[in-house]
């Protein structure tokens, strides 16, 4: 069980006052998907990506946030892309909860680009796109996402 997420380590966009990824057409330029980067120290084998979901206190309408669709893009240390981008979507927002999100075993990683495609904002919220926390996992095995 996770706490509600703290400023000091989550993150979130501006919000657009609408839906983040289907604005009205009042709004003269559409948001760009945020590709958020992470350098590792080292180069790791990467296999899955654990978040939290951007919610600061029980009686927050912020779970619609949260990203519904992400697409992995891993690098190595030449900074050459390796592989393909990894898509992943997910049915419902972690509601405080950590997820897993199991990806192909990649060797040899040493930056990451995590791209929030969409978000749950049919649910409440969803005028922005943030999360509580993230990790990387190096193991685990191939099967269903949690």
């Amino acid at each position: 069980h996770h706490s509600y997420a703290h400023p000091d380590s989550a993150w979130v966009t501006e919000g657009n006052g609408a839906d983040y990824f289907n604005p009205p057409a009042s709004l003269s330029t559409p948001l760009p998907s945020p590709i958020l980067t992470f350098t590792l120290r080292e180069t790791a084998e990467i296999s899955g990506f654990v978040y939290w979901g951007y919610i600061f206190n029980p009686g927050a309408s912020a779970i619609g946030h949260e990203p519904s669709k992400m697409r992995f893009r891993f690098f190595d240390r030449e900074d050459q892309l390796i592989g393909e981008p990894i898509d992943r979507e997910v049915s419902a927002p972690t509601r405080q909860r950590a997820r897993v999100l199991r990806l192909p075993s990649t060797p040899g990683v040493k930056r990451i680009e995590v791209e929030i495609l969409d978000n749950f904002a049919h649910l409440s919220g969803g005028d922005r796109v943030g999360l509580g926390e993230v990790r990387f996992l190096s193991g685990l095995k191939e099967g269903a996402n949690d």
